[in-house]
């Protein structure tokens, strides 16, 4: 099963892009073993998980919140506004 720690990371990490290689060293699980998990147990890649974990965070504040789309795509990961649409 994937790894608490490795799901936490990603979700912590909802700002910025993930570093893979820094998750595989915190959890302690190799990152073609991490790949490979998330594959079989998510369905995805870890970057396409990441990315579905931040484009859902910036749907909830779209939706619920008062923040400018440029705030909305800053505070989930993305570059710019432009990367964001």
């Amino acid at each position: 099963m994937l790894s608490d720690r490795a799901e936490t990371i990603a979700r912590d990490a909802l700002h910025a892009d993930v570093d893979l290689l820094l998750s595989s060293y915190r959890t302690g699980v190799p990152l073609w073993t991490q790949g490979r998990l998330f594959k079989r147990n998510l369905k995805d890649t870890p970057a396409a998980y990441y990315r579905g974990l931040r484009l859902s965070e910036a749907r909830n504040l779209l939706r619920n919140s008062s923040l400018r789309v440029s705030e909305i795509s800053s505070l989930c990961g993305f570059e710019n506004p432009e990367s964001f649409a």
